[in-house]
Parts: C-alpha cells; sequence; structure tokens
C-alpha cells in the first residue's frame, strides 16, 4: 500500500488515534467504530476509501457499519487507508498506553494501595 498522500495530524484526531476497548465489548466492533470518525477527520468520502482498498462503495459501506465482518487483512488496508495501524497491546501495557496517549487514569493518579479496614 502507498501511502496516499497522507494529511498531517493537528496532534490527535478528534476520536485520537486508537480505539480503547473494554473487556466486554467485540474487539470487531471497537476497530470499526473508529473508521467513520478518522475517514470523515481525514475529508474522505467512503468511495475513495473503497478505491485506496480496492472494493466497491458498497462493500465499504457494510464494512463501516459493521454489516459485513472483515477479514483482518482487510481490516488493517483499511487502517492504512485512513492512516492508522492496526496494533496488539499487551494487557499488562493497557494503562500505559492509555496514559501515553491521554486516555484513562495518569499513573500518578492511580491509587497505589488500600488500606485494610480492620
Amino acid at each position: 500500500m502507498g501511502d496516499f498522500g497522507k494529511k498531517p495530524l493537528d496532534g490527535l484526531s478528534s476520536l485520537g488515534l486508537l480505539a480503547f476497548i473494554r473487556y466486554n465489548s467485540s474487539v470487531i466492533e471497537g476497530l470499526l467504530a473508529v473508521l467513520r470518525p478518522r475517514r470523515l477527520d481525514l475529508d474522505l468520502r467512503q468511495k475513495q476509501v473503497a478505491e485506496r482498498i480496492g472494493t466497491t462503495q458498497t462493500n465499504y459501506s457494510e464494512l463501516e457499519r459493521g454489516k459485513r465482518d472483515p477479514r483482518l487483512s482487510t481490516l488493517q488496508n483499511i487502517a492504512r487507508a485512513l492512516c492508522l495501524e492496526v496494533m496488539l497491546v499487551p494487557a499488562e501495557l493497557v494503562d500505559a498506553v492509555n496514559s501515553l496517549t491521554g486516555h484513562g487514569i495518569a499513573p500518578e493518579e492511580k491509587t497505589l494501595f488500600f488500606a485494610d479496614p480492620d
């Protein structure tokens, strides 16, 4: 895949660059929730993204709305067309990543210990 004329970002986009997924939600749903806002941040139409990944606007629309379950390779191609990367973060590092990206509780704000009431 090419660079597709990447636009420089002004800090983080309105949605940030990562989808943070709670343990009780679907990974695919969490990733799909990022696509439309990101596409709009880049001022792209569905047809433009579809052309970049080699599919039709109708097919892309169904993927973006969660009407189709994308293969991982398709999801990766869509992410790259939107100047994003799909990453897996080890569970033990999620809090650190959230803090670094401005999401979640900063480490200095976390309670380090709890007093035993007894």
